[in-house]
């Protein structure tokens, strides 16, 4: 049962932490052999190897100062239940610098055993030992969720729960202990104490909330089969990748100079005439039906804020700014009624449409790019 629910719980988490062109990639999900674990007593089970996009867990700042490959997390997992091994690398910036493995063991008892991973004497004697208490042990405020509360959950379909008082592992059945050593290093010098110490604690929080959730899933996962489960994960890769892809198309329009048409946000704003609308996605041609998921309504909210601060920002400066030396062709409310007004470009006096100028367009914004990318840089950061 508990293959299943961690495996279950597992694809479920990964759909919960994607969108806003960020969270799980899943590159490989597939069957493995010969690949000796724990000293050779495991060789075959399922391999995944997954990239975690973390850009958007970090503040705004930190991302314009890091590089990209800096914020991709790469995982490597050979699970052999009841033993599995996790690897975590940065293999795009820090390479062989930073590693966290995690061996983890599955056994039916309450966690009295004292060596499960068969530790030498000298890795022995530097061996913390931290009990998780799924029930019992605080959680932090903004993780805390009554309907993930073991303590208060009860299942509709089994009968089990709530888990209530100190000993409830010693009163329950089925039990469950998951023994995991985790091994981190960080080669950084001046950080590398304090960075492993910081990535221990995370673990532990990560261990405990998703260990919450395997037991108050359980109405999800109890009575699936194995079958079932592959089912569910080649899904939930389908619908990652889908809404990753969706996701980056909406976040990367922000930066694209595209042509303006009679899209919603704009006629929303664009009343008045003069406004410039320099960037527009076409919102016409999409369902909002495709936002499954909040994170990207709350980052297309973001966009749609971006555009109206930045459409605000140029109109005001457009006049005395850029007007000697840069192209300004207006955009008007006829303009976005589709007409065909033609104007002279400013700079060049060719007579064009108020789309472009045929002769300088592209010119002009090579030499305004950089301004116009900053400016949406720090409406971001301000939104954020």
């Amino acid at each position: 049962q508990y293959q299943v629910a961690q495996l279950y719980s597992v694809a479920e988490a990964s759909k919960n932490n994607t969108g806003g062109g960020e969270g799980i990639e899943v590159l490989k999900n597939e069957p493995f052999t010969d690949y000796p674990l724990l000293g050779g007593k495991y060789s075959s089970g399922q391999y995944t190897y997954k990239i975690y996009h973390l850009a958007s867990k970090v503040p705004a700042f930190i991302r314009i100062l890091l590089p990209k490959n800096s914020l991709e997390i790469h995982e490597e997992a050979w699970n052999a239940y009841p033993y599995c091994k996790t690897v975590i690398t940065n293999p795009g910036y820090m390479k062989d610098n930073f590693v966290i493995m995690i061996e983890s063991f599955h056994i039916g008892d309450v966690g009295n055993q004292h060596n499960v991973h068969e530790l030498p004497p000298d890795k022995l004697k530097i061996r913390e030992v931290v009990h998780i208490d799924i029930a019992n042990d605080p959680i932090a405020s903004a993780d805390y969720k009554v309907d993930e509360d073991p303590s208060k959950f009860k299942s509709q379909k089994t009968g089990r729960g709530p888990l209530v008082g100190k000993d409830w592992k010693h009163n329950v059945q089925p039990v469950m202990t998951c023994y995991k050593l985790v091994t981190c290093e960080f080669k950084w010098f001046g950080l590398q104490t304090r960075i492993e110490g910081f990535i221990q604690k995370a673990e532990r929080r990560l261990f405990t909330n998703f260990h919450r959730q395997v037991f108050c899933w359980i109405d999800g996962w109890y009575g699936l089969t194995m079958e079932d489960i592959r089912a569910i994960e080649d899904n939930t890769k389908e619908e990652l990748d889908r809404v990753r892809r969706i996701s980056l198309f909406f976040t990367s329009s922000v930066l694209t100079f595209q042509r303006a048409r009679a899209c919603s946000p704009c006629r929303s704003y664009g009343g008045n005439t003069g406004k410039i609308c320099f960037l527009s996605l076409g919102f016409s041609k999409y369902s909002f039906s495709i936002f499954r998921s909040i994170r990207i309504i709350r980052r297309f909210a973001q966009i749609v804020l971006a555009y109206v601060v930045y459409v605000e920002l140029i109109s005001k400066i457009s006049g005395h700014f850029f007007q000697d030396k840069f192209v300004l062709i207006r955009y008007t409310q006829e303009s976005f009624n589709g007409s065909e007004k033609r104007e002279k470009c400013k700079l060049c006096t060719n007579t064009t449409t108020i789309l472009k100028c045929n002769k300088c367009f592209h010119f002009t914004l090579k030499n305004i790019r950089r301004q116009l990318l900053f400016s949406i840089i720090i409406i971001q950061l301000i939104i954020i």
